[in-house]
């Protein structure tokens, strides 16, 4: 549901809604991951209200995931809702440090993930499975086509 809400949010800010396609589904894959890895939600949401999840996610760029779990402080200054997952919290779960966990996600994680959650459809996976792809190849230690993309940006 918080998924689908932030891609139905999304898809309904474009004003060509033929735009929705299998990429919405990448969109909302992006989120599930983006909570999964790091145990916060990409984007902070009022609670329900439509138009706030429109506006924060047409609007807002997300931190990537490692640096929601980069250290106490960044529950708060991420825009988490009060109550939101301890960082330290999320890397004992894991067990592993917090230190530690942000080193594992950041790059690969982070470009996988934050390319699902482009807010242009166009620039995302083009389909589920080639977000997939992209995942086991991150899994079997290869190139991931999401750092691809960024390797000349400085």
């Amino acid at each position: 549901p918080l998924a689908q809400d932030v891609a139905r949010a999304l898809e309904t800010g474009l004003t060509d809604l033929n735009a929705i396609d299998r990429r919405t589904d990448v969109f909302s894959l992006g989120v599930v991951l983006y909570e999964i890895l790091s145990g916060h939600r990409p984007y902070l949401l009022a609670e329900g209200a439509l138009p706030d999840i429109v506006k924060a996610v047409c609007e807002e760029d997300p931190a990537p995931p490692s640096e929601k779990v980069g250290s106490a402080g960044a529950v708060q200054a991420s825009g988490d809702p009060p109550g939101g997952v301890d960082p330290l919290q999320v890397a004992k779960a894991r067990h592993t440090t917090s230190t530690r966990l942000r080193r594992q996600l950041k790059g690969d994680l982070d470009a996988i993930v934050m390319k699902a959650l482009r807010k242009e459809p166009h620039r995302r996976y083009g389909s589920v499975e080639l977000l997939y792809q992209d995942i086991q190849h991150f899994l079997g230690g290869l190139p991931v086509e999401a750092r691809e993309e960024t390797a000349g940006i400085g």
